[in-house]
């Protein structure tokens, strides 16, 4: 077996016992864990000016979750493929598939030797629009890092989880992020740290009224979007402008323009859907619910709360940090939810000893 795969015969002990020889072996097999946060976007990106780099069509804006993510190992496979299991489970062949050719992308660029067998579990539902596939790749990066001592930079890290999922390019960093978007090269689309004012404590209150696999993928989605919707060349107008002044009210400290931003650009994404052909709807009956309950309570309390979607219908909600539990009470009192989460800005992607 070759080094590299860190298996190695360690400590070979030589006794003899009533006259026999006997030999024990050890063997040290080389294991990486890692772990990272799944974002949400508060300023959306829809859509691939590059299918084949996986290059967002927009800038995005995303706060990075301290307590919903997902963790990965990675140990040396002996066969001659690659292995993936999910919650102790073989994952199904579409996934092992869309990993494989993932990392067999990484290998071209990076190469490496062997084949891996990877496990993974997380406490975010998949495909259910909460960005799991982001925590995922962006784990999954920084463990291939650490595993093959890669030793790249941050920002070449998020160019790699980039191409397995864009939202994980975000991942890769912890706190407020931006992602390039664009007609930008493959050199120029990765995850940046964005400083927000100090006098901003911010939270996000995720709603989850499905945990259910949405019908259609995001990537499906972003395609028939761009191809069908008449709505969509206006979004990609639009959003390079939600991206500036979202950022900008991040560091001057305006919570309620940024809100307003985060709304807005959550509106006009799922607009751009509702207009494909065929249309591309992912709200329950209990988001369109939500989304009312919010706006009634800044309607009540002044500009408390405000709420994003991604493509899924489990909403997420931005407030201050002393709002939580106005807001908490009443989404439990709605009855709406089956699950409730806080969270705070959280860490970006990490190695676990």
């Amino acid at each position: 077996m070759p080094e590299w795969l860190g298996i190695g015969l360690q400590n070979r002990e030589h006794r003899f016992d009533s006259g026999r020889h006997l030999q024990s072996f050890e063997y040290i097999v080389k294991i990486t864990r890692a772990y990272a946060n799944a974002n949400i976007a508060l300023v959306k990106y829809w859509g691939k000016s590059d299918l084949s780099f996986n290059i967002p069509a927009v800038p995005s804006l995303s706060m990075t979750f301290d307590n919903i993510g997902t963790s990965v190992v990675l140990a040396p496979a002996l066969d001659n493929k690659h292995s993936l299991k999910q919650e102790n489970l073989a994952a199904q062949e579409k996934a092992l598939l869309r990993l494989s050719s993932f990392l067999e992308i990484i290998r071209a660029r990076i190469p490496y030797d062997g084949y891996l067998d990877i496990s993974t579990t997380s406490n975010v539902p998949y495909q259910a629009g909460l960005a799991s596939s982001a925590a995922f790749f962006a784990a999954l990066i920084k463990a291939l890092d650490n595993f093959y001592e890669f030793n790249l930079s941050p920002q070449e890290l998020s160019k790699l989880a980039r191409i397995g999922s864009a939202s994980a390019a975000r991942s890769m960093l912890g706190g407020f992020v931006g992602l390039h978007g664009g007609l930008i090269s493959d050199e120029d689309a990765y995850a940046f740290e964005i400083k927000l004012d100090p006098s901003l404590k911010l939270a996000m209150i995720v709603g989850i009224v499905s945990a259910q696999p949405k019908a259609i993928s995001s990537r499906e989605a972003m395609i028939l979007t761009q191809e069908t919707s008449p709505y969509y060349s206006s979004w990609l107008k639009s959003a390079p402008d939600d991206f500036k002044y979202a950022k900008k009210a991040l560091e001057d400290g305006s919570f309620s323009q940024l809100g307003a931003i985060m709304e807005h650009s959550t509106l006009k994404m799922h607009a751009s859907m509702w207009a494909s052909k065929p249309a591309i709807n992912y709200f329950l009956p209990s988001t369109l619910a939500l989304m009312s309950i919010i706006i009634k309570l800044r309607e009540t309390y002044g500009p408390i709360a405000y709420f994003t979607m991604d493509a899924g219908p489990n909403i997420k909600i931005l407030c201050e940090d002393l709002h939580i539990n106005l807001i908490k009470d009443t989404l439990l009192q709605s009855a709406l939810c089956e699950e409730i989460f806080i969270s705070y800005p959280g860490s970006g992607a990490q190695v676990i000893s």
